[in-house]
């Protein structure tokens, strides 16, 4: 058994740090891994995210998919 969290989190490795190890402290494994491969959902080269206060921020995983295994503790 497992637990699953999935969406736009608006946190990652590179931004919001803090919020983003609130589920590593939880033992939550980002499925993709935290290297920087290139994988993003948040690119600075979208014409619309280029149209908002945040476009000069580098491109980034925002969204993820983490899970967690289930404990033994009740």
């Amino acid at each position: 058994h497992f637990t699953i969290v999935t969406g736009d989190l608006n946190t990652g490795p590179q931004v919001s740090r803090e919020n983003f190890d609130l589920f590593r402290k939880e033992n939550y494994i980002d499925i993709f891994g935290y290297q920087d491969n290139g994988i993003y959902t948040w690119d600075n080269s979208n014409e619309v995210n280029q149209k908002s206060i945040h476009a000069i921020c580098p491109s980034q995983r925002i969204d993820h998919i983490l899970y967690k295994q289930r404990s033994d503790k009740n």
